[in-house]
């Protein structure tokens, strides 16, 4: 959202407006540094994570609620999507950015959602 602003930004400074168009689009404007500055602003709360070996796994810090891994988490060089059940039967997802994350914690996390995915994978397999 914040690049997006950004870009509308940067077409108002190169492109020629005449006075009247700027004055229209100056409370979009003022909206979108608004919007920057409140991002900016905004406090980071370090969430913590622990994921056991079955699969189970709990939020540190965070509103988040704990429970099951389920099939379908996602491995990418640029993030992690968590896929899973609360104890209230609710399916959550969750992106988890690689630069949120140490390298040696993304890795780690990487490698322990890619062998519940094949675990998920076998049994689905032994069950046919």
């Amino acid at each position: 959202m914040l690049a997006l602003a950004f870009m509308l930004v940067l077409v108002f400074l190169l492109q020629p407006l005449p006075g009247l168009a700027l004055w229209l689009a100056s409370p979009l404007l003022f909206l979108v540094y608004w919007y920057g500055v409140r991002c900016y602003r905004q406090p980071r709360l370090a969430a913590g994570l622990s994921l056991q070996a079955d699969g189970q796994l709990r939020w540190w810090q965070s509103t988040l609620p704990g429970g099951a891994l389920r099939e379908g988490c996602l491995v990418s060089e640029f993030g992690l999507l968590l896929r899973w059940q609360s104890e209230h039967a609710q399916l959550h997802l969750h992106w988890l950015l690689a630069d949120q994350l140490t390298a040696t914690d993304y890795r780690a996390l990487a490698r322990r959602i890619n062998q519940f995915n094949w675990q998920c994978a076998a049994t689905k397999h032994a069950d046919k």
